[in-house]
């Protein structure tokens, strides 16, 4: 059986495949994959996704990309924990 390179799938379907992991699991380790990887991990509708399934945010901050979204959102979180 001959074995396909993550690479040969399109990158939406492997940004599919990445909105599965948890976000603390994936970020930012899967940065230190490939080039490939980083760019299935900044696919905005899987950020859109975590930042509704996870946070609740169905609204973008201005300016800022979902991704972006989240990690202002999740920043502000951990300075209320401590």
């Amino acid at each position: 059986m001959q074995q396909a390179s993550l690479t040969a799938l399109p990158l939406e379907v492997v940004a599919h495949v990445f909105g599965f992991i948890p976000s603390a699991t994936l970020y930012p380790h899967c940065f230190l994959i490939s080039r490939f990887c980083l760019d299935a991990v900044k696919n905005e509708l899987e950020w859109q996704n975590r930042c509704e399934k996870e946070l609740e945010v169905f609204q973008q901050h201005e300016d800022l990309s979902w991704f972006h979204t989240y990690r202002g959102i999740i920043s502000s979180y951990s300075l209320h924990i401590f």
